[in-house]
């Protein structure tokens, strides 16, 4: 994440912090506020993110085959780690 989310993030953190001692209907407005910067500023990130993989697709397809891996919804699971032998 940008360092920019990262920030907006710690400042809604703080917000609930704040929120929850004073119960107050207007700190709980600034959370809400600062909730929803932080989501579109998320969301914005993650876009421009995969819009720079997509066009570095050609140059560096190892990188944007590796991104699309790993938001596989299926994972393969660990297979057995040891074989029992039944000997007769």
């Amino acid at each position: 994440m940008s360092r920019e989310v990262l920030r907006a993030a710690r400042k809604k953190r703080k917000c609930w912090r704040r929120y929850r001692v004073s119960k107050n209907s207007d700190d709980f407005a600034v959370y809400k506020k600062q909730e929803l910067l932080v989501k579109n500023l998320v969301i914005d990130t993650k876009a421009k993110f995969e819009k720079q993989l997509a066009k570095e697709v050609k140059v560096n397809p190892k990188s944007f085959h590796a991104y699309v891996r790993s938001k596989q919804k299926v994972k393969e699971g660990v297979g057995p780690l040891q074989r029992w032998f039944v000997i007769s």
